[in-house]
């Protein structure tokens, strides 16, 4: 809170485009520490009125690079946007890397919640990959992959292939889809793929299935 604040502080109120920060945070935002941790809940809107307080006391170099931060914002309007991009990332990875700077965080969600990835995977089951659901939620695809493990007791790829093979049992069980078709239709662009991928899960070919189990 402001009243918090000691007497001969300065503060500095930044405020920066959601897709600017997205390009600013590369793989700052799969680190596993507090301040990578609250940008990622506040870009995915898990918390709302609260705030990060960092100390950095007298630290010359920070006071360099919010300077240059400001210089190119009220005195090079024009070029702004590219000078600017690349301070502010400098700014976060001086932020993360400095054991000086002290940190408090208030309402941050103790972990992040694994439901909602989940509900991506069963959204998107036809298209999704550990690659783009890591990029989406900021994770590293070790760090997201050993997430899902752990709350899951599977892997992505279990997870994925659970969720694909359920949807084609329905699809060969009531549709009169070609075999084909029902591979695309759950992510697969080789029928061959999806075979093997639904007899290594159920035992036995999708034809043999439909024959069995089409209503």
């Amino acid at each position: 809170k402001v009243e918090d604040v000691e007497p001969d502080s300065v503060i500095f109120n930044i405020m920066v485009r959601a897709n600017t920060f997205r390009t600013a945070s590369g793989s700052f935002m799969t680190q596993d520490n507090a301040i990578a941790s609250f940008f990622r809940h506040s870009l995915l809107q898990e918390t709302q009125g609260t705030y990060l307080s960092l100390h950095t006391d007298n630290d010359r170099f920070l006071k360099r690079i919010v300077k240059h931060l400001c210089q190119e914002c009220y005195l090079l309007p024009t070029v702004f946007c590219d000078f600017a991009t690349g301070i502010f990332q400098q700014l976060l990875c001086y932020l993360m890397l400095s054991s000086e700077v002290k940190t408090e965080t208030l309402h941050l969600p103790d972990r992040f919640s694994i439901i909602r990835i989940l509900h991506d995977i069963q959204e998107n089951f036809d298209t999704v990959t550990l690659k783009t659901l890591a990029q989406k939620y900021f994770f590293s695809e070790e760090y997201l992959s050993r997430l899902i493990k752990k709350h899951t007791g599977r892997t992505f790829s279990e997870t994925l292939l659970e969720i694909r093979i359920s949807q084609a049992k329905l699809l060969l069980a009531r549709t009169n889809e070609p075999l084909e078709a029902v591979g695309n239709q759950i992510g697969y662009r080789e029928y061959a793929t999806f075979s093997r991928a639904f007899k290594k899960k159920e035992g036995c070919t999708p034809a043999c299935y439909r024959q069995e189990h089409h209503e």
